[in-house]
């Protein structure tokens, strides 16, 4: 019934004004024909084609009439007492207009008696008929705009003022609450029950989305409540910080979905930049690949030790000029960006003749796995030939560190990509041994989250797309 009452409500004007006069048509002529029966005015008639002429003229004349008084011109969805009012003036007018046509046609059944039950029931059925539709118009747009039916799991100090939040909020309703605590569960904030997680599943059809405000428990314990609410299928967010729960400015648009990284079960490591100041401030760093994933979240973590400058390098010049802009608003660092190979052994020269480098990341390399196994020649160019020309002038000019951004795949490699980092790793492991004044050294990194050549995006995106 919805959906046709929606179908209907998309039509255009006209189509929806001539819906209007098929039923306006209906009535006039089911009000006729009862009032008729009524009164046995048929078994008094001889020739019947004087009824049919009489409610021929009659319907015809009664719609001309609701035509040019602005009947169905006005919005059916606000309907009020004065448009009542209206139909009873319009229909005063068919009323007169029938005893003239009951006289042209001899028509000697049309008394005060039949005119006045007929006027009854047509004002009546005409009104009722706008009243439903309204009325059905109204909760079709009451469904279709309704209230988002949040549950909130937690139901202690966070979870209440994440209720009291969300009631100063428009087009939301708090159908329950859910909390672990055997201690709450039974009890009640502001009459809406405190249930265990278990019944999450019972009430499902009624929930559109549910929202975790327990910030203050730890990534396993978050893990494992995730674990258990994965399977029901509801849109799960949390609230972001307990900060905001102090300041009590949490709003639904805050709240943010759980993430992939959520359900690793491992806090986030924190730097020590008591050990790590020292080695960064006022020294020259570079950056090979700068404007890659790896690359540039390491030239955002460096630019908050306020090296003296930083030497961006990286072959793709959109990703160049994106880092050099976020980098540039940080004035008391040295910009240099540098278009170019690090697999282009005069290039990386002329960089290292120029430049007295202290500090060297190389992030520089093709990591996706498909892509490499296709193009071997290239992978093994560009991710070798870059490493042994950085190591090669980096021991020359007696560098500081150098730092190999290598992967978890070359273990034991199975691929091209893990194969070539694994000669990339025994490269620095030989200029290890033979350099007297440079640390070189490696950190393998897993699946970086959210970089261009992590599978996890891949994932997301099957996810969005029901897979």
């Amino acid at each position: 019934m919805k959906k046709i009452i929606l179908k209907i409500s998309n039509l255009n004007y006209k189509k929806r004004r001539y819906i209007l006069i098929f039923l306006d048509s209906f009535i006039i002529i089911t009000s006729l024909l009862i009032t008729s029966w009524i009164f046995d005015i048929f078994s008094g008639i001889k020739s019947f084609h004087t009824v049919n002429l009489f409610i021929s003229y009659s319907l015809i004349s009664s719609l001309l009439i609701y035509i040019f008084t602005g009947h169905y011109e006005s919005l059916t969805k606000f309907i009020s007492s004065v448009s009542f009012y209206r139909i009873i003036i319009r229909n005063l007018l068919i009323i007169i207009q029938l005893i003239i046509i009951s006289f042209l046609f001899n028509f000697e059944y049309f008394n005060l008696k039949f005119a006045f039950t007929f006027f009854i029931l047509i004002s009546s059925a005409i009104y009722l008929l706008r009243i439903v539709i309204r009325d059905l118009l109204k909760i079709s747009d009451h469904k279709s705009n309704r209230k988002t039916r949040i549950a909130i799991y937690g139901a202690g100090a966070a979870g209440n003022i994440l209720y009291e939040s969300l009631l100063k909020e428009k087009g939301y309703s708090i159908i329950s609450f859910f909390d672990d605590a055997l201690d709450l569960q039974g009890r009640s904030i502001d009459g809406l029950r405190i249930r265990p997680p278990s019944e999450i599943i019972r009430f499902r059809d009624q929930i559109d989305k549910l929202l975790i405000a327990i910030p203050s428990i730890d990534s396993l314990a978050r893990k494992k409540i995730l674990e258990k609410l994965k399977t029901i299928g509801l849109p799960i967010l949390e609230i972001p910080s307990l900060k905001n729960i102090v300041d009590k400015n949490i709003r639904i648009e805050g709240l943010k979905s759980i993430e992939i990284k959520d359900l690793i079960g491992r806090e986030d490591i924190i730097s020590r930049n008591n050990l790590i100041k020292d080695d960064l401030k006022d020294k020259v760093i570079c950056i090979t690949g700068a404007g890659g994933s790896i690359g540039s979240e390491i030239c955002n973590e460096l630019i908050k030790y306020n090296p003296k400058t930083l030497i961006l390098i990286e072959r793709n010049e959109f990703n160049l000029y994106s880092i050099s802009e976020k980098l540039n608003n940080v004035k008391t660092t040295n910009i240099v960006d540098l278009l170019g190979d690090a697999a282009d052994k005069n290039f990386i020269k002329n960089i290292f003749l120029n430049y007295k480098i202290d500090l060297l990341f190389h992030a520089a390399a093709y990591k996706h796995v498909p892509i490499v196994e296709k193009n071997c020649i290239e992978g093994f160019k560009n991710n070798i030939f870059s490493t042994r020309n950085l190591c090669e002038f980096a021991n020359h000019h007696k560098i500081n560190n150098f730092i190999l951004i290598s992967s978890d795949k070359a273990v034991r490699p199975t691929n091209i990509m893990g194969c070539s980092k694994r000669i990339c790793e025994l490269l620095i492991q030989y200029y290890a041994h033979k350099s007297d004044y440079t640390l070189f050294s490696m950190v393998r990194f897993g699946n970086v989250i959210g970089s261009s050549g992590s599978v996890i995006p891949k994932f997301k995106e099957q996810i969005k797309k029901g897979g």
